[in-house]
């Protein structure tokens, strides 16, 4: 008895301090060999009982990066507070880093029909767009293509924002590894990290309330036609954050918040190692993500 009170209550401490959520997180995954069990595990609402997010310190940011892996995630993930974190004037980067081509022929209009597009967010949102142009078919990552990225990872950030690691699409995983090899010489180990969910849901410590933005990132969302085309983001996104709302107090109201799992650099990168342990697995077989993974740290 006296055990089982001891576990309770230091779960409940846990859920009440930022840094005991992100330790007793990474504690619970890395010790699940199971890429994909991990993430079934998390979107089962298992730790629940045990996390408390907290709200996202919107005054702290004054320039944040945001690393996407396709034109769309951006706006998906955290479309909302990027609009509020626009009206605050603070400094955005958008970086994207494949150039989002389909497979087959015909890819070249899909390509600038997606920049075309995520250039239309930058503007809206007054940030500056980055492009790395990894190949999104072979996922080959050419030397030119990592010092651009490296130069970006080099600027002074008050935090950086990237997909959750366990989002379910392989090449979502591999532009985590290849950021987390860009990020390897920033000196500042306590930067904070904040993964944002695009396919799969993540444990958040953190969220956003973007009620009165819910138009803008609706918006957001719109401007990258060519994916509305073949799937309702705006749609499947709304529905999504508003069931997330859950972890707000009971209200009558409709309310629409983004979830995040905020992490230092340090701890991210524990994340992202996890991938070491069974590199198919993680990859989910995809040949092209498993041969470029392995050149990385040739880069």
């Amino acid at each position: 008895m006296i055990k089982k009170l001891r576990t309770l209550l230091k779960q409940r401490l846990l859920a009440a301090k930022p840094n005991g959520q992100y330790r007793f997180l990474l504690q619970k995954i890395n010790q699940t060999m199971d890429v994909d069990l991990a993430s079934k595990v998390i979107q089962s609402d298992y730790y629940r009982g045990v996390l408390v997010p907290l709200p996202v310190e919107i005054e702290k940011l004054k320039k944040v990066a945001v690393f996407a892996p396709h034109q769309d995630d951006e706006s998906i993930g955290c479309g909302g507070l990027l609009s509020a974190l626009a009206a605050r004037n603070c400094e955005i980067d958008l970086i994207f880093l494949t150039d989002g081509r389909p497979t087959g022929t015909a890819w070249e209009a899909v390509v600038a029909a997606r920049k075309l597009e995520a250039e239309k967010v930058a503007q809206t949102l007054g940030a500056k767009m980055h492009e790395i142009g990894v190949n999104n078919v072979s996922m080959k990552v050419s030397a030119s293509q990592f010092e651009h990225l490296k130069e970006i990872c080099a600027k002074d950030y008050d935090a950086i924002f990237t997909a959750w690691p366990l989002d379910a699409p392989p090449k979502h995983r591999f532009c985590n590894a290849l950021l987390a090899e860009a990020l390897k010489h920033v000196a500042n180990e306590n930067l904070q990290v904040f993964t944002y969910p695009v396919h799969t849901a993540l444990l958040p410590n953190v969220y956003f309330d973007y009620t009165e933005y819910f138009a803008q990132k609706q918006h957001l969302i719109n401007l990258h036609q060519s994916q509305m085309e073949t799937q309702n983001y705006a749609h499947i996104s709304a529905g999504l954050d508003a069931w997330n709302s859950r972890f707000l107090k009971w209200s009558s109201k409709a309310r629409y918040i983004e979830v995040f799992t905020q992490v230092p650099l340090k701890e991210w990168r524990k994340l992202i190692d996890f991938y070491k342990v069974n590199p198919e697995e993680a990859f989910r077989g995809n040949l092209f993500c498993l041969k470029s993974y392995e050149r990385l740290n040739k880069l």
